[in-house]
This record gives C-alpha cells, sequence and structure tokens, in this order.
C-alpha cells in the first residue's frame, strides 16, 4: 500500500509540474538590468569575477546567450546580448543556489 501510494504521489506531482510548465509558455517577464558593451561585460566578469565563458547559445532571436564560470568559486552569470552589441547581465549565482549581485565589482559573491 505504501508503494502505491507513493506512486500516485509521484504522478500526481509530475502532472502538475508539467501543468506549471505550460501555463508560463509564451508569457513574457519584464525587469530592469544594467547592460554595456559586450567587451565591457566580459571584461568585467573575467577580471573582477574570474568567470570565464563554459557554454554559450543563439536564441530564436538571434541573441547571443552566454554562462560564464568561476570553477574555484562555483559563482556563474548569464548574459543576454543582442545584434547591435548591447549585453545584459540576466542572474547569476553561487554554486550552493544563493544569488549574487552582479552589479558590484567587489568580493561578494565569495563563500
Amino acid at each position: 500500500m505504501k508503494y502505491i501510494l507513493i506512486l500516485l504521489t509521484t504522478i500526481l506531482l509530475s502532472f502538475v509540474v508539467s501543468v506549471k510548465a505550460q501555463d508560463v509558455t509564451g508569457k513574457e517577464f519584464k525587469k530592469s538590468v544594467l547592460c554595456s558593451t559586450h567587451e565591457f561585460v566580459t571584461n568585467d566578469l573575467q577580471k573582477n569575477h574570474k568567470q570565464f565563458r563554459k557554454w554559450w547559445a543563439l536564441s530564436s532571436q538571434n541573441e547571443l546567450i552566454e554562462l560564464f564560470v568561476n570553477k574555484e568559486k562555483g559563482t556563474w552569470t548569464i548574459i543576454l546580448s543582442n545584434s547591435e552589441g548591447l549585453t545584459c547581465g540576466l542572474v547569476g549565482g553561487n554554486k550552493d543556489g544563493s544569488s549574487f549581485n552582479i552589479d558590484n565589482s567587489s568580493s561578494e559573491e565569495e563563500t
């Protein structure tokens, strides 16, 4: 009986997760972010945060999405660049899941 209850709970949770994923499709999220040239942003990530590009991709709108990682500290940042060369920091965090201020060049992200 215990295993049947676990199985039913798992099926219910997977259904809820798939419904949630369908709810957010096509929605738009707006947030103010700091932006600059691609060269400035990537140089700042490399020099001040010791983060280097680990992964990149092109979006369907021909935007460059890049992941920068500091392997020693476990910090990471995702940036987005448009075709005109404007680059914005979208999100950053630590390996433990906490976020840090990507706009601050001090070492707040040290653990």
